[in-house]
């Protein structure tokens, strides 16, 4: 029993492990009952053990349905998805809206000052002109090639398309279309999508090099002839050959070492398998061998500095770029919760509560045991001195150790 005259002047925070009215024994032997809080609603516990009333809440804007939200690394632009609309929230709660019609689930990446959004209809956001545009430049399927009058020498030609957006961003090409000329030319039909230019890449006979012929805006149709093939006259090498376009059925994203992750769950396998992008150019994969697998559903996927993080419904990982490594034999709570602190690890909300890396640290089993909920949502906040992790669970799911 704690004596009348003894005086509380520090608080080590929340034990819900140890029974309070048994105790526990630090390294000294000493025993650990009254500094530990068995509850703490509502407080916060500063570096010195301090308890002080936390502050209230007050709404920022109403919205009819926030579904996902996202801030940027430099706390500049606030982005959130209200009702299949996503809007950039300014300073004063008003927003503008850059896209509708969207479904979730929502997962967010950021690099180079750019945003993309993972949803039905992926997205990019663009910092200086604040606008949302197609994350996905496609690759071209189809086009025609029939023999037309013209001077080209005999020969196999070989003919290919690629995509270029309204920002300059240029997709993967399609397979090429081989054409035989004996005498004349050679009469292009090629495939045409909305918001984007199309080129034409062909290569002289006995060649394997693409260059560029033309560039096609809808207006021409997608007609286009070669009546000659001059070596010296053509354009720019092809550049892109045999790369693809985002999955359509990728859902958490990632940026980490100058690409972009995308994780892809594979039903009958029970694995994911995680795409990633070419080296700052973030929309274009190679679908051939730029992937890792893991096993079970990834839930997290996030950038750890020296590492990537994944987290699935099973097991936690970190992928360095030469390997894998299983740091955890427990997972992931669904949701946005991992968060890069000032100390330069990322905290992240999992089935046996909160953890962080790199390397990997579970900082809350020892002393604390709380359902994991369904679903969390968590980040570092920074206010009125203090700097801490703060986690939003859907009740739900089984404390692991609990008294």
């Amino acid at each position: 029993m704690i004596e009348a005259s003894q005086k509380l002047v520090r608080f080590q925070g929340l034990n819900t492990v140890d029974d309070p009215l048994v105790g526990t024994r630090d390294d000294q032997g000493k025993p650990l009952t009254w500094e530990w809080l068995a509850e703490a609603n509502n407080v916060d516990i500063s570096d010195e053990g301090r308890l002080a009333r936390r502050d209230g809440y007050q709404p920022f804007r109403s919205g009819g349905n926030i579904q996902a939200s996202f801030s940027t690394f430099d706390f500049q632009r606030l982005y959130v998805v209200d009702s299949g609309a996503l809007l950039g929230v300014r300073p004063d709660g008003t927003a503008a809206e850059l896209a509708t019609g969207l479904a979730g689930p929502f997962h967010w990446a950021e690099i180079n000052d750019e945003v993309f959004l993972s949803c039905s209809i992926p997205l990019r956001i663009d910092k200086l002109r604040n606008e949302a545009a197609a994350w996905v430049v496609p690759v071209p399927g189809g086009g025609h090639l029939v023999e037309a009058s013209g001077e080209l020498e005999p020969g196999i030609y070989q003919v290919c398309f690629t995509h270029i957006d309204e920002a300059g961003r240029e997709g993967g090409a399609s397979p090429a279309i081989p054409i035989q000329i004996t005498i004349g030319g050679i009469q292009i039909t090629a495939p045409m999508v909305p918001d984007c230019y199309t080129a034409i890449y062909a290569c002289p006979p006995n060649s394997t090099v693409f260059r560029s012929v033309a560039v096609l805006t809808h207006g021409s149709g997608g007609a286009y002839a070669i009546s000659q093939l001059e070596p010296g006259s053509m354009g720019r090498e092809l550049a892109a050959p045999f790369l693809d376009a985002l999955p359509s059925d990728v859902r958490h994203v990632a940026a980490w070492a100058g690409r972009v992750f995308g994780a892809q769950y594979l039903d009958p396998l029970d694995q994911t398998v995680i795409w990633f992008s070419q080296p700052l150019g973030f929309h274009l994969f190679d679908l051939n061998k730029d992937f890792i697998m893991v096993p079970g559903r990834v839930l997290q996927l996030t950038d750890a500095d020296s590492a990537l993080l994944i987290g699935t419904d099973r097991r936690t990982f970190l992928y360095s770029g030469d390997g894998l490594q299983q740091v955890a034999e427990y997972g992931v709570v669904p949701g946005q919760h991992a968060d890069r602190h000032t100390d330069g690890k990322t905290y992240f909300w999992t089935t046996r509560g909160l953890c962080r890396v790199a390397p990997f640290e579970n900082i809350t089993e020892a002393r604390i045991s709380v359902p994991p909920g369904v679903y969390a949502g968590g980040g570092v906040i920074h206010e009125n001195g203090y700097v801490r992790y703060v986690a939003t669970l859907h009740s739900g799911g089984a404390a692991f150790n609990t008294r």
